[in-house]
C-alpha cells in the first residue's frame, strides 16, 4: 500500500479543493434546504471518482444516494459504505468566525457546517477507492454506498429504502465514519449503540390555573408531575420501573476486556464536567462501564407556568421529556409498556404518556472477524493502536444493518472530538481527513484478503 499512502498524500491539496463545493452546498433536512441539490452534487462527484450512482426518491423528497462498484473476482466480499449528506442548521452566525458555507482553511483545518459531520468522511471513502483502484488491476470486493439525506431527522424514510433495495444493499460487513476519534487522538472504532425510547409526560389537574393563595386545596399540576418523575429513577441513577432490567444485555467478557483496554482518567472526567463524584447508578460509578452497558432515564426537560408571568400561581399543566437510552436486549416498545404500568400502579394512570421517538439498540460483537481486520486496518492508515468501544451511549439508525439487512456493521471516525459537530465552527482536521483516506484504501485491501 506504500504506493497508494504515498499517491493520497501527494493529491492532499487537490482532495480538500474537490471537497470544498460540497461542504459549501447547503443540504439542511430540517428546513427541506438545498437537499436535493447537494444529492446531485454528491451524485456527480460520485461518478467523477468513477463510481456509477442513482438517486433513490423517498417520501420526504429527500433522495439516499447510492453508488456500486463490482468487484473484478468471483464471490468477492461486499463492503457497504453509510454516512450522510444533510447538515445540521448553521445556528447563531455570530458564534461563527467565518461563514459556516463559504469553507476556510485555518491551522490546519478545513472550517464549515458538514465538514466533520458527515461531508467530509464520507468523502474521504469516494476518494479512497480512487486512490485504491489506481495502484491495483482491479477490485476485490464490491462496495455499494449508501448516503442518507435526513440522518439529522433521524433518518425516519430509511428503513422503507432498505426493505425496497435488501438485495442491493445486502452486504458482507457495513462502515460507516461519523462522529469524531477518541480524544487522545487515537484511531477509533465503535461497535454499538443504544436505542432510545423518548416520552412526553402531561399532567392536568385544575380547570385553570388559580392564584397561589389556594395552593392548600387546589392540585397542581407541577407538584403532581414532580411526585410521578420521582418514582421513575434514584437519585444515584438506577431506574425504579418494574422489570425495567430484565431484559437488559450483560455485557460479554470480550466486552469487558475492551473496556479495561480503554484510555481514561477520572479525575480528568471530573474536571472535564465540573463535579467532584459521579453517579454510582446500579453496580458503581465507572464512568466507560456505566455510559455503555447502563441503560439511563433521562429527564431532558420540565415546564409547568409561565416563567415571564406570574409566579404566584398554582399550575394547570405540567409536561416532562424523557428519554431512556436502552441497551441491546430492551425495547422501546416494550419500555414504554412498563412506564405506563408502573405510573398506573403507583397511582398516576391520569398522566398522559406518549412516545414520541425510539430507535432499537444495535451491536456488531467484539469477535467478529471484521473488528481484526479493522483494528489491522487502522495500525497501517494511523500508525497507532486503535481504541475499541463494544457500544457508545448515543443512538442511531444502525439497526437497518444488522436487523433488516442482518450484517455486522461498524462505526470508524475520521473527525478528531473537538470536530464542533453540530455547533459553530464546525471542522475538519486534515491530517485525519487523509488518514480517514488511507484508512478506506486499506479497508478495500485487507478485506478483499479475506477468506469468506
Amino acid at each position: 500500500m506504500k504506493e497508494t499512502y504515498r499517491y493520497i498524500e501527494e493529491n492532499r491539496e487537490r482532495y480538500v479543493e474537490e471537497l470544498i463545493p460540497l461542504v459549501r452546498q447547503k443540504s439542511v433536512s430540517m428546513t427541506h434546504t438545498g437537499i436535493k441539490e447537494c444529492a446531485e452534487l454528491l451524485k456527480n462527484i460520485m461518478e467523477k471518482a468513477g463510481i456509477p450512482t442513482k438517486l433513490y426518491p423517498t417520501a420526504s423528497g429527500h433522495p439516499v444516494v447510492i453508488g456500486q462498484l463490482k468487484a473484478d473476482v468471483e464471490n468477492a466480499p461486499k463492503l457497504l459504505i453509510y454516512g450522510h449528506y444533510d447538515v445540521m442548521p448553521e445556528g447563531p452566525l455570530e458564534l461563527w468566525d467565518s461563514d459556516p458555507y463559504e469553507p476556510v482553511i485555518r491551522d490546519g483545518r478545513l472550517y464549515g457546517r458538514g465538514a466533520g459531520d458527515n461531508k467530509g468522511q464520507l468523502f474521504a471513502h469516494i476518494k479512497a477507492q480512487e486512490a485504491y483502484r489506481k495502484f491495483h488491476d482491479g477490485l476485490s470486493v464490491n462496495i455499494v454506498y449508501v448516503f442518507d439525506g435526513e440522518e439529522e431527522q433521524g433518518s425516519p424514510n430509511l428503513l422503507s429504502v432498505f426493505e425496497q433495495y435488501k438485495e442491493l444493499l445486502q452486504a458482507d460487513v457495513a462502515v460507516c465514519s461519523d462522529a469524531g476519534i477518541h480524544a487522545s487522538g487515537r484511531p477509533t472504532i465503535q461497535l454499538g449503540v443504544k436505542g432510545i425510547c423518548a416520552i412526553k409526560l402531561t399532567c392536568r389537574t385544575i380547570k385553570k390555573p388559580q392564584h397561589s393563595q389556594y395552593a392548600s386545596a387546589a392540585p397542581s399540576a407541577s407538584w403532581r408531575l414532580l411526585d410521578a418523575l420521582s418514582t421513575l429513577k434514584k437519585a444515584e441513577g438506577a431506574v425504579l420501573i418494574d422489570h425495567f432490567y430484565d431484559s437488559a444485555m450483560e455485557p460479554s467478557k470480550e466486552d469487558l476486556e475492551a473496556l479495561e483496554k480503554l484510555p481514561y482518567d477520572h479525575k480528568d472526567q471530573l474536571d472535564a464536567w465540573g463535579v467532584d463524584r459521579l453517579l454510582m447508578n446500579r453496580k458503581n460509578d465507572r464512568y466507560l462501564y456505566n455510559y455503555m452497558f447502563e441503560p439511563t432515564c433521562n429527564l431532558g426537560c420540565f415546564s409547568a407556568g409561565d416563567v415571564n408571568g406570574s409566579k404566584n400561581v398554582t399550575v394547570d399543566e405540567a409536561v416532562a421529556y424523557i428519554d431512556f437510552r436502552l441497551v441491546p436486549g430492551q425495547t422501546p416498545e416494550h419500555i414504554y409498556e412498563l412506564t405506563v404500568k408502573h405510573l398506573e400502579k403507583h397511582g398516576f394512570g391520569d398522566i398522559e404518556v406518549e412516545m414520541y421517538a425510539k430507535l432499537p439498540s444495535s451491536k456488531t460483537p467484539m469477535t467478529s472477524p471484521y473488528v481484526a481486520m479493522m483494528e489491522q486496518t487502522l495500525r497501517e492508515a494511523w500508525d497507532a493502536e486503535p481504541v475499541v468501544f463494544p457500544i457508545i451511549g448515543c443512538s442511531a439508525p444502525f439497526y437497518l444493518f444488522s436487523d433488516v439487512l442482518e450484517t455486522p456493521w461498524m462505526m470508524v471516525p475520521i473527525a478528531t472530538a473537538d470536530q464542533n459537530d453540530h455547533g459553530a465552527n464546525e471542522n475538519l482536521d486534515l491530517t485525519c481527513f487523509i488518514k480517514g483516506v488511507k484508512t478506506g484504501a486499506s479497508l478495500i485491501e485487507n478485506l478483499g484478503g479475506m477468506k469468506r
